[in-house]
């Protein structure tokens, strides 16, 4: 039987130390998540949490990722004028991020990360003065 080894994935692209490291497409494309949650609203906690689960970097790492993508963000819009949305159409944003952050906590079975995206589910609810659910 012959095998054909296949390229290495990100998580086995080590460096000489061993370290774990992603290449640039792939950092450049959490960047872009980045921005777009940044233009939807979501809070520098929330987009955190949710680089960490999606993309599987450290809590450290999402947070220089995101200062990154502020940073490049926020020299962007100088250019352009500020994009309209109004606060209900963020808050639905954030509780639909929220309830899909939930979803994939309980069934990674990880559950400090549940109980987080539902505080912070509560906590935009409250926001909004409406009527609202816990998920």
């Amino acid at each position: 039987m012959q095998t054909t080894q296949e390229p290495p994935t990100v998580l086995q692209q080590l460096d000489p130390q061993g370290i774990i490291r992603r290449t640039n497409n792939e950092r450049a494309n959490h960047l872009e998540v980045i921005k777009t949650m940044l233009d939807q609203g979501a809070s520098k906690t929330i987009i955190v949490i949710q680089i960490c689960s999606e993309f599987g970097v450290s809590r450290a790492q999402a947070y220089r990722d995101y200062d990154t993508a502020k940073a490049e963000k926020d020299g962007d819009l100088e250019d352009t004028g500020p994009t309209e949305q109004s606060e209900h159409e963020r808050q639905e944003y954030l509780k639909n991020l929220m309830v899909t952050m939930v979803t994939s906590a309980v069934r990674e079975k990880d559950g400090v990360a549940a109980s987080r995206a539902t505080r912070e589910y509560e906590r935009i609810g409250k926001m909004s003065g409406r009527n609202w659910g816990k998920p």
